[in-house]
């Protein structure tokens, strides 16, 4: 099965809550899901906040795999909670393909994160993600996928890291990795000091290149990057961020200041919260 839901600028497709306006709040209902079968570093799996089934699966060998099209749709009020940590996120995206077409696509107010990459080759671009419970942009599993024309917006009382990126928590090495390539992102943080927002957080193995990135407004810190698996892919080279700003953010770790200055087109930390 695939979905074909393809809107318009002036009349989008929108996934809400079945409550009136006034009522509506994270967590209404479930979310969009797209299952496929591109490769992922566990092989295949079921995603989570769903019960395990052959409706869950995820997974294979299929990196053209189709997942169908979402093209002006917004996603508002999603997130239902299955069990404990275990919530559905916005959109989730497990296992598809580069045949699956993803743009123009709007998040908001999810329970969880906004949009999660789980593995697979998919792409997606022009996304707003606005005011997630947690994470608003998230990959693991081995996602090799690209992003382009990217915003994520976090709330003064909730929501946690603009971006957490990881490979495979139980083998940080596990192939294939998480490698994507993104452009064009700008991540807006709360300013709220006392908060403990941060930017991006790449750990557990991943590696990618972004590209053109904003970071603003995350009180801990604008990046970290975590873990000796992650550490070597950016001294190897295969983590990279270049032509990036960074302002009103907290102080940026040791390591982390030491590296970012020398890549190009950074701009550090003029004015840390």
């Amino acid at each position: 099965a695939r979905i074909e839901a393809v809107g318009t600028a002036v009349s989008p497709i929108v996934f809400t809550s079945a409550k009136v306006p006034a009522d509506r709040v994270p967590g209404d209902f479930g979310g969009v899901v797209l299952l496929g079968r591109a490769p992922i570093n566990v092989g295949s799996s079921n995603i989570e906040g769903m019960e395990a089934s052959a409706l869950s699966s995820y997974g294979g060998s299929d990196a053209a795999h189709d997942c169908g099209t979402l093209r002006y749709v917004r996603i508002e009020y999603a997130g239902s909670v299955f069990g404990t940590d275990n919530e559905l996120n916005g959109l989730t995206i497990g296992g598809c393909g580069t045949g699956t077409d993803m743009s123009f696509i709007q998040v908001h107010k999810g329970l969880d994160d906004g949009i999660e990459f789980f593995g697979g080759t998919a792409g997606i671009r022009n996304a707003v993600v606005t005011q997630a419970g947690d994470d608003g942009f998230d990959w693991d599993e081995g996602w090799a996928g690209n992003a382009q024309f990217i915003v994520v917006q976090q709330a003064a009382d909730d929501g946690d890291k603009g971006i957490e990126a990881d490979n495979l928590e139980d083998n940080n090495d596990a192939t294939p990795r998480s490698m994507p390539t993104i452009w064009n992102m700008t991540l807006i943080g709360s300013g709220d000091a006392e908060g403990g927002q941060a930017g991006i957080r790449l750990r557990r193995g991943t590696a990618g290149s972004l590209n053109n990135v904003i970071i603003y407004g995350f009180p801990k810190e604008p990046f970290r990057i975590e873990g000796t698996s992650s550490l070597t892919e950016r001294d190897a080279g295969r983590l990279e961020m270049n032509h990036v700003m960074v302002f009103n953010n907290g102080e940026l770790g040791e390591d982390d200041a030491a590296w970012f200055p020398s890549q190009p087109g950074a701009v550090s930390d003029q004015d840390p919260m």
